[in-house]
């Protein structure tokens, strides 16, 4: 027999931890949007993907 078994955990971080977490999380954003741009204009230009 098979089942899945689930975990579910909740975080309570303090406020240095939230405001760490969101720098962390803008960040990556910010990063992953130019790459993006990038791929796009390579694209664009190039008219294949890399």
């Amino acid at each position: 027999m098979k089942y899945n078994l689930v975990f579910k955990y909740r975080i309570y971080p303090s406020e240095g931890q939230k405001l760490l977490i969101n720098k962390t999380f803008g960040c990556v954003r910010f990063i992953y949007n130019m790459i993006l741009y990038i791929v796009n204009k390579i694209y664009e230009e190039i008219g294949e993907n890399k």
